[in-house]
């Protein structure tokens, strides 16, 4: 029987997930990061399990948590099961990646025992690093929460899977999601409500706030005479960029004093650039490549319009951000986005794969300025009375942890 310490003593948390930040500036699973961070600092001892990658995986050396990412096949550029646009996305892009499920399991698996036996709770982000996380409880007596986020729910609708997992969900000691509208689809699956907490994602309110928008431009030599229009994520499939791109050419030809920059990188960045070459939209298109999360708030400031074009979300952080740096927003209407911000009051939203709509939106934008300031006000509003630091939210995760150690003394 595993051996816990009492109640406010140090914690030993182990946190199971698949997306991790691999090295300085990358975005994949960034919150999971930002709680290790903020875990660490109430005086948790925290230890970061995640899968290595075919691009690179360092040790842990950049960051000031334990991370170790384990190796769950050979050759390492085999590695593809896990982030990009997470395991069902790439899985659809390449069927035989489905051979690589029990490689990475097993791995998972034995990783998370050898670190379960000195653990006090383990922390599982998303459902696959939770079913890990319980097959390992079993072991060890050692207590669970697990993370459940919108693309979560896409396992869960796999006919037959969803049965099984909504099983083995409620053998959790806790379970944690960001809204009460996720709350809802997980009683849905049998989840009890008594073993579920609600708690929304931190944001840094310190770095994302209002700043001198002519300065952001000029510290990244951007022009100051043109309305720029911002996008920040992964480059994958469910992110929908290539909307945006197909929205371009109705919008410049209503207004072509635009710029519409691309931050972040990945499995479909060669895809999108070949679309804009093709349409000759190179012009009013710059791709920015990755960008350390410490240069975030300077493009956001940056920009007049941030765009989410996503075929699914769950709370995206970014959207909170842009909220907070008081900047008007266009955004899918899909997972929790809705719940976010209401349509004509903190942004504007769009149905999914929609160049036509995102046109019918981003056009107003540009040409209202007061538009854009009173949604950039509105959505600065909400995000400072709704959204909690990461400091607060990670005290209350704590407070989780706390509870399930007293209980299992």
């Amino acid at each position: 029987m595993q051996s816990h310490p009492k109640p406010n003593e140090l914690l030993n948390i182990t946190l199971l997930t698949t997306s991790f930040p691999r090295y300085e500036g990358d975005f994949a699973g960034h919150f999971v990061y930002q709680y290790a961070q903020q875990l660490d600092c109430l005086g948790c001892k925290v230890k970061v399990l995640a899968p290595q990658d075919s691009e690179r995986a360092l040790p842990g050396e950049w960051c000031n948590v334990k991370v170790e990412y384990f190796q769950y096949f050979l050759p390492q550029n085999f590695q593809t099961l896990a982030y990009g646009a997470g395991m069902i996305s790439r899985i659809k892009q390449n069927p035989l990646r489905l051979l690589l499920i029990p490689f990475f399991l097993a791995s998972f698996f034995f990783t998370a025992l050898k670190a379960g036996k000195a653990s006090d709770v383990l922390q599982a982000y998303w459902l696959p690093a939770g079913l890990v996380a319980l097959g390992v409880q079993r072991f060890t007596r050692v207590p669970v929460a697990i993370n459940l986020w919108g693309s979560d729910f896409l396992f869960l609708q796999i006919p037959g899977f969803s049965f099984i997992c909504s099983k083995l969900l409620r053998r959790a000691d806790a379970i944690i999601c960001e809204s009460d509208h996720f709350k809802d689809r997980l009683q849905q699956f049998g989840v009890p409500g008594d073993k579920i907490s609600v708690l929304a994602n931190g944001i840094d309110l310190k770095n994302f706030k209002i700043r001198d928008k002519p300065s952001a431009r000029r510290q990244l030599d951007l022009p100051e005479n043109r309305t720029i229009i911002l996008t920040v994520g992964g480059m994958s499939p469910v992110k929908g960029q290539r909307y945006l791109i197909e929205a371009i050419p109705e919008i410049i030809a209503k207004d072509p004093n635009v710029q519409f920059i691309f931050v972040g990188d990945g499995e479909m960045r060669n895809k999108l650039e070949s679309l804009v070459s093709a349409g000759k939209l190179n012009p009013y298109v710059l791709f920015a490549g990755m960008q350390k999360a410490s240069q975030i708030p300077l493009w956001l400031n940056a920009a007049d319009i941030l765009v989410l074009p996503s075929l699914s979300e769950g709370n995206p952080n970014v959207l909170l951000e842009a909220m907070a740096s008081g900047l008007a927003v266009v955004a899918s209407s899909v997972g929790g986005i809705p719940h976010m911000i209401r349509d004509g009051r903190e942004g504007l939203l769009v149905p999914p794969k929609s160049p036509q709509a995102l046109a019918g939106k981003i056009i107003p934008l540009i040409r209202d300025k007061a538009l854009r300031e009173k949604l950039g006000q509105n959505g600065l509003k909400t995000a400072r009375a709704n959204y909690a630091t990461w400091e607060k939210q990670s005290a209350k995760l704590k407070t989780i942890y706390n509870a399930l150690n007293e209980k299992a003394n």
